[in-house]
């Protein structure tokens, strides 16, 4: 195994909890300090040095120390569907999807997981455990939710049952569409 690659990347973070993802034009990175980066902010435009890996076919960048720019910056999702998700080509960005719930659980770390589907297509929606409070109770299975977040392909995430996992940067990342046994025009 070669040494790493000492890398300076620079973009917005994305997602600060359960990990932290930067993205800029040309693709998104998980960044992990050495160091917990309790003042950094989803928007923070920021530059990190780490060393350069590839981790679950996504890069990376470990033993990074984090140097905010500024605050108050914006990426656009890209919206795509779950089907093109399971692809692993958006790794690590910011994307928008929709998804019908079938259940929720919590982990042992107290994430809270929402099992998602879309035309048979299964995947994890992820809120860490601070956000997990601001979310509705409990939402219906068959419910249909729109989701805003990092696509992950970590297994930590996707406990090796669903080919990609949803990481909710807050609450705000879920948006109820329609709820199950209320007429629906579309069908």
């Amino acid at each position: 195994s070669s040494s790493a690659e000492h890398a300076t990347v620079r973009g917005i973070v994305t997602l600060v909890d359960p990990a932290l993802y930067v993205q800029d034009s040309t693709g998104a990175i998980e960044v992990m300090t050495s160091a917990p980066a309790e003042s950094v902010r989803v928007g923070d435009e920021v530059e990190a040095q780490g060393d350069l890996s590839v981790s679950n076919l996504a890069p990376a960048l470990s033993h990074a120390s984090l140097r905010i720019l500024w605050p108050n910056s914006h990426v656009v999702p890209i919206v795509v569907t779950p089907f093109e998700l399971a692809s692993g080509r958006s790794q690590g960005r910011l994307v928008e999807t929709e998804g019908v719930f079938l259940a929720e659980f919590t982990a042992p770390d107290d994430e809270l997981f929402l099992r998602m589907e879309n035309d048979s297509q299964e995947f994890y929606a992820v809120v860490s455990q601070d956000n997990a409070g601001s979310l509705p109770k409990h939402f219906e299975p068959g419910s249909r939710l729109r989701l805003r977040g990092i696509v992950s392909s970590n297994s930590a995430f996707t406990r090796n049952l669903v080919p990609f996992a949803i990481l909710l940067p807050s609450a705000a990342g879920v948006q109820l569409i329609h709820i199950t046994g209320t007429l629906d025009w579309e069908q």
